[in-house]
């Protein structure tokens, strides 16, 4: 991990609750990569999950909050969640 995320992060380990913490990551991040959407999920132990913290730009669409059913990911997406916790979507409209 570079210096300047990992810093970031370092800071906002700072904050005292999870949803004030997992805020600052993702606004730390999004300003740290330029990137237009930064989110994080939590997955209950069957894997249903849940946008818990997003930063954006104004022209997107939001997901915070938004649930979902552990069969709206298929297995191989699970596991590979399990040996690496961060996913990076490149261009959502791109076309393989």
């Amino acid at each position: 991990m570079s210096l300047p995320i990992r810093d970031a992060l370092f800071k906002a380990d700072a904050e005292t609750d999870i949803e004030r913490y997992t805020q600052a990551v993702v606004d730390k991040v999004r300003l740290l990569t330029g990137y237009d959407r930064v989110m994080i999920y939590r997955f209950d132990p069957n894997w249903d999950g849940e946008v818990i913290a997003e930063s954006k730009v104004d022209a997107a669409s939001a997901y915070m909050g938004h649930r979902f059913p552990a069969s709206d990911i298929p297995p191989q997406a699970r596991e590979l969640y399990t040996h690496n916790l961060v996913r990076l979507i490149t261009d959502v409209d791109a076309v393989p």
